[in-house]
């Protein structure tokens, strides 16, 4: 996020925010598409522990079996003023 940020300001102070390659967008908008960019960066080349995959799939094992008690019950949603 500090390079977001940076790159943000740098772009504010630098132009005034009016930015001539931006097609009206705002410094701020680059800035997120640094953040965005370093973020996936990082989720590619810094792995998960085995230990954290694990929590990981936990949580999804959870949702999958709610899923199911959800479908398997045959309850629909009935309106709240009937």
């Amino acid at each position: 996020m500090i390079l977001g940020f940076v790159t943000a300001i740098g772009l504010e102070i630098a132009y005034g925010g009016l930015l001539p390659f931006g097609y009206g967008l705002t410094s701020g908008c680059f800035g997120l598409v640094i953040n965005l960019i370093v973020y996936v960066a990082c989720a590619y080349w810094l792995p998960h522990s085995a230990e954290e995959r694990q929590r990981i799939e936990d949580l999804f094992a959870i949702v999958r079996a709610r899923r199911v008690m959800q479908v398997g019950s045959g309850s629909q949603a009935q309106p709240a003023l009937a």
